[in-house]
């Protein structure tokens, strides 16, 4: 059952804070949504169906396209999400996720607590996912008085096919976040490159309205993308285009009725039941990699019951009760992206 979290007077607690990291800054819980960072990391695996696309493509070309669409795809289950952060993982923390329907298996880690960064690892038979290889993937964040920016540092990786692609992820920023109109938008450049050949490479700029160009090494235009990172990407020239990607709808039965708007996980775990950790499922031809002993919250549970007033315990940490987000949201601050 639902209990709303009720007012929380964030300008009380940020006015001091302006210009500062939020990291080291204790925030109420009531502003948490019931998940960490290192599952939040799980969730851009949500499409990872255009991974296995790119990994059957000849066409380097066609190879680089899926990878765009994928990395865009990471953006939309952000846009319901814009009043509520996850919770920061405790020090050695690990979350480990299985997904025989998908084909892959992730283990995600908390390397360092001040500051915060994490790394990732995935894999399956037609792709390698990670994020965080030198430095882990870390974030800095400002608060600017009527907003929030959070300026990710590090890069995706992907190998598939023989290729190993690279990119960067964008800046984003919550607007009006002492008010409850908050809303999100990511703007900046992606660049994807080949490490393995510097033939060809993207460019995604993530701006409110515009478009760009793919070149090629030569400066020629392969192909054109646009679209928005929550509602889809096409190939062409608008408005009409072959789509490439579309995201999920919000599910309105079933387990999404728990949560019919706000999380992401709730569209990504699709069915009534979930999975264990790493050791239970072991991909074909692989072995599992030795337990930890580290706290981790890879055990997963049925969904929650309809009525449910309290969360299953997990032993280590609890990760709340499952929230609903209002049902009118403002569209106005719908952001468009140009994909060159």
């Amino acid at each position: 059952q639902y209990v709303p979290a009720g007012d929380v007077s964030l300008w009380n607690i940020l006015r001091n804070n302006v210009g500062k990291d939020l990291s080291k800054v204790s925030m109420p819980v009531q502003l948490n949504e019931p998940l960490n960072t290192l599952q939040r990391l799980c969730e851009e695996l949500e499409y990872s169906t255009l991974l296995d696309a790119a990994s059957r493509c000849a066409d380097p070309c066609e190879r680089l396209v899926c990878v765009a669409a994928f990395a865009v795809s990471a953006y939309a289950s952000t846009y319901y999400r814009a009043g509520s952060k996850p919770f920061n993982p405790v020090l050695g923390e690990t979350y480990e996720c299985v997904r025989p329907d998908k084909g892959f298996r992730f283990i995600s880690e908390q390397v360092c607590h001040h500051p915060p960064i994490s790394a990732c690892h995935a894999e399956s038979d037609n792709f390698i996912f990670w994020q965080g290889e030198h430095q882990g993937l870390g974030w800095k964040n400002k608060f600017w008085g009527k907003s929030l920016e959070i300026v990710p540092v590090g890069t995706v990786n992907v190998k598939l096919f023989g290729d190993h692609f690279e990119w960067n992820k964008v800046t984003s920023c919550i607007h009006n976040i002492l008010s409850g109109q908050r809303w999100i938008e990511h703007y900046g450049e992606v660049l994807i490159r080949n490490v393995r050949d510097s033939s060809y490479h993207c460019k995604i700029t993530f701006c409110k309205v515009g478009r760009g160009r793919a070149p090629h090494r030569g400066g020629q235009v392969i192909h054109r993308l646009f679209g928005k990172w929550h509602e889809g990407l096409y190939r062409g020239a608008p408005p009409a285009g072959q789509c490439l990607w579309k995201p999920s709808k919000e599910p309105r039965g079933g387990v999404g009725q728990c949560c019919p708007f706000l999380l992401g996980w709730a569209f990504f775990l699709e069915g009534p039941v979930f999975y264990r950790g790493l050791d239970n499922h072991p991909l074909q031809g692989q072995t599992s990699p030795p337990p930890t002993g580290r706290p981790s919250i890879g055990d997963w549970e049925t969904a929650p019951l309809q009525g449910q007033t309290s969360p299953p315990h997990r032993g280590w940490l609890s990760i709340g009760d499952w929230e609903t987000a209002p049902a009118g949201r403002d569209t106005s601050h719908r952001i468009r992206i140009s994909l060159c």
